[in-house]
């Protein structure tokens, strides 16, 4: 349910052939939506002017149109490692998208790490944090699952 609020310091003023678009909303769009129309109904919408009187409105229910495919979410696993193989629990895990979100998991028992829902085809930058070894950043192109992404530790 959406619900807005307008309130303004003056009146809009309207002639009756002028229409113009006094709220418009916009929404993101998750990986997993599947593609094609989804219908937005309004189902209720009141307006009044500045002394609460009802006032007669045209409301517009549409739709939007998702252009696909929308692939769902890739999964990026691996191991963080010692440099003589052993893992390395509770490290965090960085992956850093082109826009500069960023995600961190921690490994688990022997170093296991695993990244859901990761946007496929494009560059991300990933990398481990851990208070005894140091590791160096690598860029990763995801073009659909990974799950041998290894990070081993320099010291």
């Amino acid at each position: 349910m959406i619900r807005v609020l307008v309130d303004a310091a003056a009146p809009f003023v309207l002639s009756s052939k002028e229409a113009r678009s006094i709220v418009d909303i916009s929404f993101g769009l998750a990986m997993t939506a599947a593609s094609g129309e989804s219908q937005l109904d309004i189902e209720e919408c009141v307006i009044s002017d500045a002394n609460a009187s009802a006032l007669a409105a045209v409301i517009t229910s549409g739709a939007v149109l998702i252009a696909g495919p929308n692939p769902a979410g890739v999964e990026i696993s691996g191991r963080v490692l010692t440099p003589d193989g052993r893992g390395i629990r509770n490290a965090a895990v960085v992956l850093v998208d082109a826009d500069r979100n960023i995600r961190t998991v921690l490994t688990g028992t022997f170093g296991h790490y695993r990244f859901r829902g990761v946007a496929p085809d494009a560059w991300y930058l990933i990398n481990a944090r851990s208070r005894r070894f140091r590791f160096a950043p690598h860029r990763l192109h995801v073009t659909g699952p990974m799950d041998d992404v290894d990070l081993i530790a320099q010291e």
